[in-house]
């Protein structure tokens, strides 16, 4: 695994912040089991509509996630290893924050479950 030097989370972390709702808490999100590697923040987040749980090995939840613009949805198996099981989620839905790799396709970094709104 290669090591990210402390200084470029802290500029990532920067970058995302852009003043709107929960900007802070989610730029204070750090994946599961690598605590010194963030979930990104604002930019990379996504609404989730709906989840619910998985019967499959190794998958939580399945979630319809909103598009950034709103209007459509997708949908999105949440492994269980990233699930953010020990923070409070103030926006009171679920959150999860993806990131494309180089095939295209959407990894899930973190995924905080919802308080029910």
């Amino acid at each position: 695994m290669k090591h990210i030097p402390w200084w470029v989370i802290v500029a990532l972390v920067l970058v995302h912040d852009n003043g709107t709702p929960y900007a802070e808490w989610m730029n204070s999100l750090v994946q599961p089991g690598r605590h010194a590697v963030s979930c990104c923040g604002e930019a990379d987040q996504y609404w989730v509509k709906e989840y619910v749980p998985s019967h499959r090995k190794g998958v939580a939840f399945v979630a319809v996630v909103l598009t950034k613009d709103g209007k459509d949805t997708f949908i999105v198996d949440v492994p269980d290893d990233k699930v953010i099981w020990n923070q409070v989620n103030p926006t009171g839905r679920g959150v999860l924050f993806l990131a494309q790799n180089d095939a295209g396709e959407q990894n899930v970094l973190c995924f905080v479950p919802g308080t029910g709104t």
